[in-house]
């Protein structure tokens, strides 16, 4: 990589460590659009709106990434939840297949399950299905949306 690339990937790098996560991206979509640093500024992008929980451009970029990548596991594992949180089920057994992930049999005991949302927080029982996935086993509070069995 020439050393002005390096140098604006520190720079980016700099920006997401003090969460200004607009200029971060400005930089680094430069670079992408440049089409300098290889892979890196697809996994700097990739993982900074996993972070954020922005599903669908985590999953593209972890996509674009995934050929050079120099982390392949942790690109699988971003491409992996993001495809199941945009409901790509067979991309998103791909990941699992490439993490060796698919045949694993999770416990029979529950786990807890913390959830989160503008009416407050809930701790609920839940049992692991898959790698992403879990099915509630307790009675969440009255009112919530969410019941018993739900994936």
């Amino acid at each position: 990589m020439h050393q002005e690339t390096l140098n604006i990937i520190r720079k980016a790098k700099r920006y997401i460590s003090i969460s200004d996560d607009f200029r971060a991206v400005r930089l680094l979509r430069k670079l992408v659009k440049e089409k300098k640093g290889e892979s890196v500024p697809f996994e700097l992008l990739a993982e900074l709106y996993f972070n954020r929980r922005e599903w669908k451009p985590a999953f593209y970029y972890a996509e674009m990434a995934l050929p050079k990548s120099l982390r392949k596991n942790k690109m699988w594992n971003i491409y992996g939840v993001c495809a199941s949180a945009l409901g790509k089920s067979s991309q998103a057994n791909k990941a699992w297949k490439e993490l060796q992930l698919e045949n694993v049999e999770f416990l029979e005991r529950p786990i807890g399950l913390y959830y989160s949302d503008y009416k407050g927080n809930m701790l609920l029982n839940a049992q692991k299905i898959g790698p992403v996935h879990a099915r509630i086993l307790s009675i969440p509070v009255p009112g919530s949306f969410l019941n018993f069995g739900d994936v």
